[in-house]
């Protein structure tokens, strides 16, 4: 199959040019020739040209506008400067249009045809340069995407994880309780009781995160914050972390809920963060081990503190400690930690870890601003 006609503008004062010329080309190219600047922008703006063919004296004054002109509509299209005098003509600024080639009045007729192949062969390399590059970008974009997909899928089931245990746990008992005593004691029913609101708080945990998704996903406006006590996020973070300490023997000391103190939070993103520095301690701890949830208090701050008598982290370790998916556990994800930086950021405050003041475990400490 033959290759299709270049279309070619031609912008020459010269007449000589304008009347030799396009027969020269009529084998490899439809030209379309006119000695005036402003006529040939219009047809450049109605017309694909492949090729822009211009004179030094009218490049010099509007070339670099018949450039964009050309280049609006194909990318790639390739500029011949006709020159009167020597290559030296051709101004900066034109140069900088990234001109494909010079020649010098006059020329031999003759070597037009292979200048005007050998430039729309350079465009032919330069449009397969540029669907590849295209090519590549998508590539690299659905990678990204598949990226970003993967840590979120990693994200929910890493935050869903406690409550989901709790429910979990909370059902067995109910079986348990069910197959072994058909007729339930008052000892039974307060388990029962018991059960039933720690399922209800966990079910709602996971209410919550979703709906935080899905408000995301929506660009809605983020969970509002206000002041008030910690104590249910205290309360909450203490139930969903329960099934997980109870696993391992690991004793939760913690001070009384009610006596939390206030500060702008907003609970449910602050109960996911104390959760997972939580979950962070009690994996961290052997069994039997402890794990200690404070708060501290000043005019201008609160903090909440979480400590541990684990074996604490290395140098390293807690350089890294931040990283996402970065894990010194078998089978973590490495993004509780990233969750807890994220949320007290959002919330204009900070998250400081060090080893603990009897040089054995870790101390957490979240510190929310008192606005």
């Amino acid at each position: 199959m033959a290759d299709p006609l270049l279309h070619v503008l031609l912008v020459e004062s010269d007449k000589e040019v304008l009347h030799v010329v396009p027969p020269v080309l009529r084998s490899i190219a439809s030209v379309r020739a006119t000695a005036d600047a402003a006529e040939a922008a219009r047809v450049a703006a109605h017309n694909r040209f492949e090729i822009l063919v211009i004179s030094s004296a009218i490049a010099n004054a509007t070339g670099v506008e018949l450039v964009h002109a050309v280049r609006t509509t194909q990318p790639c299209a390739q500029v011949l400067v006709l020159c009167d005098q020597d290559t030296s003509e051709v101004s900066p600024a034109l140069i900088a249009q990234e001109i494909g080639d010079t020649l010098v009045k006059p020329f031999d007729l003759g070597v037009l045809p292979a200048r005007i192949q050998r430039l729309a062969e350079v465009m032919r390399q330069q449009l397969e340069s540029a669907d590849q590059m295209q090519k590549l970008m998508a590539r690299i974009s659905h990678t990204e995407i598949m990226a970003r997909l993967g840590t979120l899928v990693a994200t929910v089931a890493h935050d869903i994880a406690n409550p989901l245990t709790t429910i979990l746990s909370n059902g067995n008992l109910v079986a348990d309780i069910a197959a072994n005593d058909g007729d339930l004691g008052p000892d039974n029913r307060e388990t029962l009781r018991d059960s039933a609101r720690d399922t209800t708080a966990a079910a709602t945990a996971i209410k919550a995160y979703v709906d935080r998704l899905v408000a995301y996903a929506r660009g809605d406006r983020d969970e509002l914050a206000f002041s008030s006590s910690l104590a249910d996020v205290v309360r909450t973070s203490l139930l969903l972390v329960r099934p997980r300490a109870q696993a391992k023997s690991v004793m939760v000391h913690a001070e009384r809920a009610e006596l939390a103190p206030r500060v702008s939070h907003r609970p449910v993103a602050i109960t996911e963060a104390l959760v997972n520095a939580l979950s962070n301690a009690i994996d961290a701890v052997p069994p039997r081990g402890n794990v200690w949830l404070r708060w501290e208090t000043s005019p201008d701050q609160v903090a909440l503190v979480v400590e541990d008598d684990g074996p604490g982290l290395t140098a390293e370790q807690r350089q890294r400690f931040f990283e996402p998916f970065y894990t010194t556990k078998v089978a973590g994800t490495g993004l509780g930690t990233v969750v807890i930086q994220r949320t007290f950021k959002e919330h204009d405050g900070q998250v400081e870890l060090k080893t603990r003041d009897t040089g054995t475990g870790l101390s957490l400490r979240m510190v929310l601003p008192r606005k």
